[in-house]
């Protein structure tokens, strides 16, 4: 039975590295000491049962040591609804595991300073089951015993990067929007807020998607606000980001409002697209901003005036 990674910083990084896209490292931002960088950090794939690819990843090393690198190779499963994957330390053992087709080649040496690249293979059954498959390779640096000898060189952090392959015949898309809903921004539990009470609030939009498909989706589309008579005000994009969602889960994509408007009732409607072109039903809510502030001067600066108005008559 496999069992789930708990040391922090693969988690830290497995994090980051699942909600970005990939792309190469900048060398001007690369410092001593902070580990490997791997490029790319998430690769999609698609092939037929019994078809072999062949891949490459790039190993930077911005350290002051040279270091060994071993590499082994995982299953991946969705962590939380965040988009934070779970890294099996092995194999999971379902459907969509992916660890078995590696074919990986031996660790490697990176000199301080240096790239490396890192060739692998994956070998797809014959009978592979269409659909989604999840894994990943795990890239485990050591200082080589040359930087070791009087240098009080530490072990440096894991890295990683996520494969996630498609393999073609009977693929089923099935999603739908199960929950819609405006938050406070940038909460990591968001909460439904229906009242805000400030202008120009940052209002979060959280449009939660289950994927019910035997595949990985990303769902796109938009976010359509609309203002107490119904005119429509702003669109926003949903899943900016293009963040997955693997099969048999469900991801929160957070959209952010950063020019919400005045005073008022509001709607907002949320629809998306995923695999092949479906779309899932739209789901609406309301909210309401209240600017308590200036309302609350407001209603000093009538009371001001109507005591002005009846002091007057009293000299009079």
């Amino acid at each position: 039975m496999a069992r789930k990674l708990t040391v922090s910083s693969m988690c830290v990084v497995m994090a980051a590295i699942f909600l970005i896209q990939p792309a190469l490292a900048d060398d001007n931002n690369l410092k001593q000491g902070s580990g490997l960088v791997v490029s790319p950090p998430l690769v999609e794939l698609k092939a037929k049962p019994g078809e072999i690819i062949a891949q490459t990843i790039k190993i930077q090393n911005p350290t002051g040591n040279n270091l060994h690198v071993d590499v082994v190779s995982s299953d991946i499963g969705a962590k939380d609804e965040s988009g934070n994957p779970t890294v099996y330390e092995g194999k999971k053992g379902d459907a969509y595991s992916l660890m078995d087709w590696f074919e990986l080649s031996p660790g490697f040496e990176v000199k301080s300073g240096d790239t490396k690249t890192y060739n692998y293979r994956l070998i797809v059954p014959k009978d592979a089951t269409p659909g989604g498959h999840y894994g990943t390779l795990i890239f485990k640096p050591s200082a080589s015993r040359e930087s070791l000898e009087g240098s009080g060189a530490v072990i440096q952090s894991e890295i990683a990067s996520l494969v996630l392959l498609n393999i073609a015949g009977d693929i089923t898309y099935d999603g739908k929007i199960t929950n819609f809903f405006t938050s406070k921004p940038n909460l990591q539990e968001p909460k439904k807020t229906m009242f805000f009470w400030k202008l120009n609030n940052d209002i979060s939009f959280i449009t939660r998607f289950q994927n019910d498909s035997n595949t990985f989706v990303k769902p796109k589309g938009n976010v359509l606000v609309k203002n107490m008579l119904g005119k429509q005000i702003e669109v926003l994009n949903v899943n900016d980001q293009n963040g997955n969602v693997l099969s048999m889960s469900a991801r929160r994509y957070e959209t952010k409002w950063t020019k919400s408007k005045g005073f008022g009732i509001y709607s907002a409607t949320s629809a998306v697209a995923y695999g092949d072109g479906k779309s899932a039903k739209s789901k609406t809510t309301n909210f309401v901003i209240i600017p308590i502030k200036e309302i609350g001067i407001g209603l000093l600066i009538l009371l001001f005036l109507i005591w002005m108005i009846k002091n007057n008559k009293k000299k009079r």
